[in-house]
């Protein structure tokens, strides 16, 4: 309709609250090497996100940071 505001789906996510996490996770190849990934959950659960492998735990720390600040949530380890 003509006059009404669309709501933003990514302003919405702004300070929603919620949970980051960051986890080691398993080398499916057998190779030995470390990875690790990001996840985030909504504080009532209907919302969830995985990240791909990083390669770094730097990396890891540094895109959970980012998406804390982003969604106002905390961040465990």
């Amino acid at each position: 309709m003509a006059g009404q505001a669309r709501r933003n789906p990514v302003s919405t996510m702004r300070h929603c609250g919620g949970l980051v996490t960051v986890t080691p996770v398993r080398d499916r190849l057998g190779e030995g090497s470390e990875a690790y990934a990001v996840s985030y959950h909504s504080p009532g659960g209907d919302l969830a996100w995985l990240s791909p492998r990083l390669a770094s735990e730097d990396q890891a720390d540094a895109a959970a940071r980012c998406l804390a600040d982003f969604t106002g949530s905390a961040v465990r380890k």
